[in-house]
């Protein structure tokens, strides 16, 4: 069992994911982290973002995780998404979506909440930042 001290610079979770990369785990579905504290959650939040393709948070409702720069997504028609940037995100350009974007701009006050896929899949393209994309597990329907 590895310890460590209760002050210091790394979240508990951090060090754990350290640990997993470093024994040689690829990637981490992580359950159970979107917890009781929103600073904890913000934290997690920028966390998976520093290991895109390498962690994936699961909850009862959603499935999140950091978008590389150009990726194709699986879903299913109806089912709702949001893309969050961590800052500025530039050049923004999906298809398969309801509401697409061109070369959209993300920061704090702009941002792609409850968008609708239309197919089995759906690309997202961007220039520069990091953007999460948070999935939800219902069957949504187009309205």
């Amino acid at each position: 069992m590895l310890k460590y001290p209760n002050e210091k610079d790394e979240s508990d979770l951090e060090l754990a994911i350290q640990e997993l990369f470093e024994q040689g785990v690829d990637s981490l579905s992580l359950f159970g982290v979107l917890g009781q504290r929103v600073d904890h959650l913000l934290y997690t939040l920028y966390l998976i973002s520093r290991y895109p393709a390498k962690l994936v948070i699961e909850s009862e409702n959603e499935t999140i995780f950091s978008v590389l720069k150009t990726e194709w997504i699986h879903s299913f028609p109806g089912q709702t998404l949001s893309l969050i940037p961590l800052g500025i995100v530039e050049g923004v350009t999906t298809k398969g979506l309801k509401w697409e974007l061109q070369n959209a701009s993300f920061g704090p006050l702009y941002m792609s909440l409850s968008n609708v896929c239309l197919q089995s899949s759906f690309s997202i393209s961007f220039h520069s930042g990091n953007l999460l994309c948070c999935l939800q597990k219902e069957n949504t329907r187009i309205k």
